[in-house]
């Protein structure tokens, strides 16, 4: 017997979700890696102690055990944004803390996996002023090799590769300082050649980045650094070994990052090159916001286990260069973090469109994927209860069309009146050069079970569309975003699919200037919920790390010269023109946008418009990792939305 909705309407359906289940009890699993005696290891979040990262360790039997003590948190603030912060080796696990950023040293046997007490290698230094990412051991030379980010020169910041002895411990020894940022060391196979990746300002790891291949003599020293050729206007990410000495990397150069390859005997040449191994108009990786992604892994000589993201899903598949033939394992995921390949299966962490995260096992196409483990959560839907993403092209400036991944209102036990239309949240994505995920987020379904819909907007300038997609935001942030969000809504409204009365905009970061530009270009919006967005593109300029600052060299000019422009593009200048109340959610401690970036306009845009808020958040940073401020976020946003919509 069918059971009968009850009508009410749109954004005030009840919904199973509440802001706690939504963030206090959901884990998430990330950087699974190989174990060197069997078995793997990943980080899982643990929402009971704040969201601290733990190393657990999966057996050959598929059962789960902790590894690190309660009281350590595994994550990087190198860059801010972090990276892999752990490596093992036959006996031991090394990571980084969160608190002091110091590597430690965990002993671990794979026979009686355990919590065990760590020792600290790296020196203690106040404020954690030296950091750690992608630590990797190299068992030829017993030591660590890791990317170092030191903070005690004021006023500067000095990226390196150094070589670190666990038993003595110290600061580490540089192995490399070439360059204004370093990333990515890979060993081969007979500990001869060390590989990195590096980039210059103004430049991004996304815009262009150099390939530096070393010969390291009998103590682990490097004798001389060369660079791949071909490379000067291509992105290099994820370089990998395989066992037959060939290197493997993800490359840009034909507009799409598809796979590319280095021979065991052209890594010998003074000038070595690399060839294409596969053609594709998809991409294999998303974007190295964070260091130490992997999403190839090499099976053997001619097959490569890849991701390919394709419309905002990601696909599982072998790839075999010879051939051509590509298999696929999985299709249509809503991400897929890490892609692994050992013992004649694959393995991947999979963010799964209706449910959450998982690392699924499979041993080739068509075979039904075995789940190792799969994240708990409150927040879990039954399947007829989540809405899942469509990806919707639309038409926008200059003839081009951009995609957005529109997401309706579901709910088995409501339904809305005839003929109402619901409301709609245009959602913006950070970087500006990230992507909107389809993988199952609590935090979309807590707002479409609710009766509202949502729509991710993959403007000109995201990730996953190709190289010249990503650059067209380039001198043009601020323009061709905003076009794009805006033509975006319009089209919504001309397929009569929203309320064009009841449409808001949020974001956080870049997503959260890309709201605040917006709302002055266009009176589409009844509200804006900007999360730790930016106002001022000067104060940005002069104000924020290392990693992004001259980011806007790119996305809108150099500074001071542009300085018109800047000025010219930034909301806290144009408030006159934003008639919207918005909501600025905002960490005390980012050091990426700043607190003053959320406070100055705020207390100006209060005056015109009382019914403006801001809260601002103690001792969080560039994003909401205490569970309780992630609860007071969401449900304040949601307070917002009702107090102003209708």
């Amino acid at each position: 017997m069918t059971r009968q909705k009850k009508e009410q309407p749109y954004g005030h359906w009840a919904s199973l979700l509440d802001a706690e289940k939504v963030f206090s009890r959901s884990e998430q699993i990330s950087q699974l890696r190989p174990a060197p005696g069997g078995g793997h290891f990943y980080l899982l979040s643990q929402p009971a102690e704040g969201n601290a990262q733990a190393l657990m360790f999966l057996d050959h039997k598929h059962r789960s055990h902790r590894i690190t003590p309660k009281g350590f948190n595994l994550r990087s603030r190198v860059h801010e944004y972090g990276g892999l912060p752990y490596t093992s080796s036959d006996d031991a696990v090394f990571y980084v803390d969160f608190t002091d950023q110091r590597l430690y040293r965990q002993a671990f046997d794979p026979a009686r996996p355990g919590i065990r007490l760590p020792e600290a290698i790296t020196v203690a230094l106040d404020d954690a002023i030296l950091r750690y990412v992608e630590p990797l051991f190299d068992p030829h030379h017993k030591r660590l090799i890791a990317v170092r980010e030191d903070h005690r020169e004021t006023g500067k910041v000095h990226n390196t590769l150094v070589s670190i002895d666990p038993a003595r411990g110290g600061e580490g020894e540089i192995l490399f300082a070439d360059s204004d940022f370093v990333s990515s060391p890979q060993l081969s196979p007979d500990g001869r050649l060390l590989v990195c990746l590096s980039w210059d300002h103004p430049d991004m790891p996304w815009d262009r980045s150099t390939l530096h291949i070393a010969e390291l003599d009998k103590h682990g020293q490097p004798e001389r650094w060369r660079q791949l050729q071909g490379q000067d206007n291509s992105a290099l990410v994820q370089p990998q070994f395989a066992d037959n000495g060939d290197l493997y990397l993800i490359s840009d150069r034909d507009n799409w990052w598809t796979p590319w390859r280095v021979s065991r005997e052209a890594l010998q040449h003074q000038h070595p090159e690399a060839s294409q191994v596969l053609t594709l108009e998809a991409e294999c990786c998303s974007p190295p916001w964070q260091a130490g992604n992997r999403q190839m892994a090499v099976i053997d000589e001619h097959r490569l286990l890849l991701t390919v993201i394709r419309d905002g899903f990601s696909d599982l598949v072998i790839a075999d260069s010879h051939s051509g033939e590509i298999n696929t394992l999985l299709r249509g995921q809503g991400a897929i973090e890490t892609a692994l390949w050992r013992d004649g299966q694959a393995l991947a962490v999979v963010g799964r469109r209706d449910d959450t995260s998982a690392i699924i096992a499979l041993t080739g196409a068509g075979q039904s994927a075995n789940i190792l483990v799969q994240s708990h959560s409150d927040a879990r839907l039954p399947t007829e209860a989540v809405s899942t993403g469509s990806a919707e092209y639309f038409p926008t400036g200059d003839e081009e069309q951009a995609q957005g991944i529109f997401y309706s209102p579901c709910n088995p036990e409501h339904q809305a009146p005839e003929g109402q239309r619901p409301p709609l949240i245009v959602a913006i994505h950070g970087g500006p050069t990230g992507c909107a995920r389809t993988a199952y987020n609590p935090a979309i379904q807590f707002w479409t079970s609710r009766g509202f819909a949502w729509f991710d907007v993959n403007h000109r300038g995201s990730t996953g569309f190709g190289r010249r997609y990503r650059h067209r935001l380039y001198g043009q942030w601020g323009v061709v975003d905003v076009e794009d969000i805006i033509n975006g809504v319009r089209w919504l409204i001309e397929q009569d699919r929203v309320d064009p009365q009841r449409i808001v905009i949020r974001g956080g970061s870049a997503g959260g200037y890309a709201v605040l530009s917006a709302l002055v270009h266009s009176d589409l919006f009844s509200a804006g919920t900007s999360q730790y967005g930016v106002s001022d593109l000067s104060l940005l300029a002069a104000d924020t790390h290392k990693f992004e600052s001259r980011y806007l060299d790119q996305l809108i000019g150099p500074w001071p010269e542009a300085e018109q422009l800047y000025r010219e593009r930034s909301p806290i200048h144009q408030i006159d023109r934003i008639q919207a109340p918005v909501l600025f959610l905002q960490g005390s401690e980012d050091r990426v946008v700043p607190p003053n970036q959320s406070e100055r306009i705020y207390h100006e845009l209060k005056q015109r418009n009382p019914d403006s808020e801001l809260i601002l958040f103690e001792g969080e940073g560039h994003g909401f990792r205490k569970p309780e401020n992630q609860i007071r976020a969401l449900e304040s946003e949601l307070a917002f939305y009702r107090r102003v919509l209708w």
